[in-house]
């Protein structure tokens, strides 16, 4: 049985950003995993890009579709969450 991996906001962060390439390659490979997001995290990602990545609110993705996640679920009046299998 294979484990289940819960991602943090930092490991997103590292994905995202490319300042520090090593821990890029590492947190993409573990961002693509089989791996779970709380809607926190999502949340603290999207706070982070903003306020320390300076990106619009237009770069951040305004839909995140998750069969895990509550259909319809509005994070931060940004983000909304979609369950493409309902």
């Amino acid at each position: 049985m294979q484990d289940r991996v819960f991602l943090d906001t930092n490991i997103l962060l590292y994905a995202l950003s490319t300042k520090e390439p090593q821990k890029q390659k590492i947190a993409k490979d573990i961002v693509l995993s089989d791996a779970f997001i709380s809607t926190q995290v999502i949340n603290e990602v999207s706070v982070n890009l903003l306020k320390k990545f300076a990106f619009s609110e237009e770069d951040i993705r305004k839909f995140l579709y998750s069969e895990d996640m509550h259909h319809g679920l509005s994070v931060s009046k940004r983000l909304q969450i979609i369950n493409p299998f309902l």
